[in-house]
């Protein structure tokens, strides 16, 4: 098995990290916007003013507003942010609040955000939140194009694919049973160093099963022969850059983001990508594409339906470095 894609980049110095988390954040490699210092007690006064001046605001506009009203008939007011500029120098304490855009902003803003769950990014039964198995570190190299890739270990035994992060589509696939045409060292595509890339295979993992074209979760069922067929899906990204192949189950591994890390075991969908066109197959998706979209069979969606997460995930990013060897 080749060793962690992500470790050896880390250690060719050539790629900064950032952060993904599933619903949550992870205190170690969080990037700095959120990294929140106690000892900054300034930002928890302004936090506390704030809230004092949104309830008085609040009592003096519905005040004026129904005076107003009484008047002519007719209920309006201006709504502004508690940071905002107008606030601030109505109210005079412009000094405390940070600049708006600088990183103390949103250092603020995060703090407030983690407090009052205003995300959503919190678990809705009270779970800690969950991450990748290997971590959450993400990374860009410039090779492979815009998006970001994460370490992720999926099957029995667990094994680890750089894979694609992509809001964009939703279907979770795996270079899978593609013989020749599947990339299996980055150096194939003009990496000056060689760094080897794991291939799937359900054969060899224990907890892999086929999809049939009657289960529910086969969107594909369009290219079904029959109900006990194999269910197959295309998933095309632009008209020359497509994957193509079946839908499976099996395990991708997770940890809680707390002290313990207890490990989760979570069934996702997967599909089994045979076969790889274009972008797909030269650069952006060469050892597979988690999708995070909306649809019912995106990791996003599989977790929250499982309880494992809310309805909801984080994708954190810092200051990215491309790979420039």
């Amino acid at each position: 098995m080749a060793t962690s894609p992500i470790k050896q980049v880390f250690l060719l110095r050539r790629i900064k990290s950032a952060s993904l988390s599933m619903s949550g954040s992870n205190r170690s490699f969080i990037p700095e916007v959120f990294l929140y210092s106690r000892k900054r007690t300034s930002e928890i006064e302004v936090m506390d003013v704030a809230r004092q001046v949104f309830v008085l605001l609040s009592v003096l506009v519905v005040c004026w507003g129904l005076e107003r009203c009484e008047a002519s008939r007719k209920f309006s007011f201006e709504v502004h942010h508690m940071f905002s500029d107008t606030v601030k120098q109505t109210l005079g304490f412009g000094d405390l609040v940070p600049e708006k855009g600088s990183l103390d902003y949103f250092k603020l803003l995060a703090h407030r955000d983690r407090l009052i769950r205003g995300r959503g990014l919190a678990s809705n039964n009270e779970e800690p939140p969950v991450t990748f198995m290997r971590g959450n570190r993400t990374i860009t190299i410039d090779l492979l194009g815009s998006l970001h890739y994460a370490n992720v270990s999926v099957g029995t035994p667990a094994t680890w694919f750089l894979v694609a992060l992509d809001t964009g589509s939703d279907l979770f696939w795996l270079p899978c049973n593609c013989g020749s045409s599947c990339i299996r060292d980055l150096e194939d595509i003009g990496l000056p160093q060689s760094l080897p890339l794991n291939l799937y295979s359900p054969n060899a993992s224990s907890t892999s099963s086929s999809i049939r074209c009657s289960d529910k979760r086969c969107f594909g069922s369009g290219g079904c022969s029959s109900p006990t067929s194999i269910c197959p899906y295309q998933i095309p990204y632009s008209s020359t850059t497509v994957t193509t192949g079946t839908l499976l189950q099996d395990v991708l591994h997770l940890v809680t983001e707390d002290e313990g890390l207890e490990p989760v075991k979570a069934n996702i969908t997967l599909g089994c990508g045979q076969n790889q066109t274009g972008l797909y197959r030269r650069s952006v998706a060469v050892n597979g594409l988690l999708g995070l979209g909306m649809k019912d069979y995106s990791v996003p969606s599989v977790l929250a339906k499982a309880n494992i997460t809310a309805n909801s995930f984080s994708m954190c990013f810092g200051n990215i470095v491309d790979f420039i060897g």
